[in-house]
């Protein structure tokens, strides 16, 4: 009687472990699947938001909102010699992007002596970002002044000015 329930057991166990692997996966492919869509999403966003900046630049319009996507970057280049790949192969010298936040791990990477915050930047704009070239050398400049990215929480409003090329918080 023992073998017997000891076996029944054992054929239970199996049966639970199955099921929590499928399960797993089945989770794992909508989670990706969702990701996949939403950052799709994402990128029509950067794109449709990037073409107004450049219309509301090219207008001299001195106040821009931007809405889209949410906790992404507007980002200016060239930043010293750094210039994303995609400007590069456009042969673009100046260009603005909306690309892909930093993450914390990204930091932490470039802490390494021989990769700045901008390098990993432009590899984030290169991978999932949207660059459009703008004529002139326009500069984001965050909250303390210096070139940085500015992220976007919707909405944001931007001051552009015309005569330092500057692009800035409102």
């Amino acid at each position: 009687m023992k073998n017997k329930n000891a076996f029944l057991l054992a054929e239970e166990t199996v049966k639970i472990i199955i099921a929590v692997i499928a399960i797993s996966f089945l989770a794992y492919f909508l989670i990706s699947l969702y990701l996949t869509n939403k950052t799709e999403k994402d990128l029509k966003f950067a794109e449709a938001s990037l073409e107004h900046l450049i219309e509301e630049i090219n207008a001299e319009v001195p106040e821009v909102e931007i809405y889209n996507p949410e906790e992404w970057d507007l980002v200016s280049w060239p930043y010293g010699k750094i210039l994303p790949v995609s400007c590069k192969n456009m042969g673009w010298e100046n260009c603005l992007c909306i690309c892909n936040a930093l993450n914390i791990g990204d930091y932490a990477i470039s802490l390494i002596p021989s990769i700045s915050v901008y390098q990993k930047t432009s590899d984030k704009c290169d991978k999932s970002g949207f660059c459009l070239e703008v004529q002139d050398e326009f500069i984001v400049r965050g909250e303390n002044g210096k070139q940085r990215p500015i992220n976007i929480k919707s909405p944001l409003k931007l001051n552009i000015d015309y005569e330092t090329k500057i692009i800035s918080k409102a």
